[in-house]
């Protein structure tokens, strides 16, 4: 948050289903507490937490004009978080298809793979 100029959000571990990772509920990052207690995991959380910031960047964006370079994406994510699909209720591919999941689905596999590039250069 600090290398984007705005504002961090508290991260909490809380108790959650076996296969949900982590939310972004507008106020705090929430990650699931089993999972932190596992060494295997640790990519999956890597992941998770970069994705449920991007969330937090994309809800910066919406209250902070301007602050993202592309209006017509801050446009879309605005819509799509007044019409979210749960993925809970819908298919994955529809869920992971919403503008706001899909840009957070791509940004932390990027950082992710770039981290991992980095740690395998010789």
């Amino acid at each position: 948050a600090a290398s984007q100029s705005r504002s961090s959000v508290p991260l909490v571990s809380s108790p959650m289903g076996v296969s949900d990772f982590g939310v972004y509920d507008g106020r705090h990052i929430q990650v699931n507490q089993d999972h932190l207690a596992s060494s295997e995991r640790f990519w999956e959380i890597l992941d998770t937490l970069i994705h449920e910031d991007r969330h937090a960047y994309q809800h910066w964006s919406l209250i902070t004009p301007g602050f993202h370079s592309d209006p017509g994406q801050v446009r879309a994510w605005a819509d799509n978080w007044e019409n979210y699909l749960d993925p809970k209720e819908v298919p994955f591919r529809r869920y992971r298809s919403q503008p706001t999941e899909n840009d957070a689905f791509w940004f932390a596999e990027s950082v992710v793979l770039g981290i991992i590039g980095r740690n395998h250069v010789g």
